[in-house]
């Protein structure tokens, strides 16, 4: 759930710069605090203190590492893919999420947002985006890649469109059925990272890889 908090749209990007976004989540759903980091064609995803995905961007292949039992699972990006194709399969041949604009400003923080709103299901969601968050095309731009690759992809069938965000999601509150889950945005940044950030913990023991169905289960 926590990828789908995350933002992302289709544009294409001049150059590519390192990558650092953390955002903090409040809720019945989901509490913490994740930092994605993008070097390149590797992304690393931190979603709790125990667990972190590294994803190749270019291949889809994703590992999620276990610190608490120093384990980890190879997940091959057409596993992914099947997760993708499976998340589609949830509601077949229904129209994907639209975002709305509610007309709508709102400030959080210091940040002049216009507000949208979207649902998928019974989940409704209502977006605070800022369009004139510094440097926000380059940053999507990345975040763009890793959507699109590996287990982040799954996400992306029951979102809206990318190229309906017109700017820097700041805050995103989800709804459902009354049970509210808030994400924030805390900072979002190129800088140079190292890249034994994005190196597989050599003493850690690998555990098989789940296998997922070809086709969505028959309803």
């Amino acid at each position: 759930m926590r990828y789908a908090i995350l933002i992302f749209t289709a544009l294409t990007l001049p150059s590519r710069a390192d990558l650092t976004v953390v955002q903090k989540t409040e809720g019945a759903m989901n509490s913490g605090q994740l930092m994605l980091r993008i070097k390149g064609d590797k992304a690393r995803a931190d979603i709790s203190p125990q667990i972190t995905m590294i994803t190749d961007l270019a291949t889809g292949d994703t590992v999620s590492i276990n610190h608490t039992a120093k384990s980890m699972i190879r997940i091959p990006g057409a596993e992914a893919v099947k997760m993708r194709t499976l998340a589609a399969g949830l509601k077949p041949g229904a129209e994907p999420p639209k975002l709305t604009p509610t007309q709508r400003k709102e400030k959080v923080e210091i940040r002049e947002c216009q507000v949208f709103t979207w649902r998928v299901g019974e989940l409704e969601v209502t977006d605070w985006i800022d369009p004139a968050y510094a440097d926000w095309k380059t940053i999507l731009g990345e975040l763009q890649r890793f959507q699109n690759a590996g287990l982040a992809s799954s996400a992306q069938p029951l979102m809206p469109p990318l190229d309906q965000f017109p700017g820097m999601v700041i805050k995103r509150e989800m709804n459902h059925k009354g049970t509210k889950t808030t994400s924030t945005l805390i900072s979002a940044k190129t800088d140079t990272l190292g890249a034994d950030l994005f190196e597989i913990p050599k003493d850690y023991k690998e555990l098989p890889a789940p296998k997922l169905p070809d086709t969505p289960p028959s309803k």
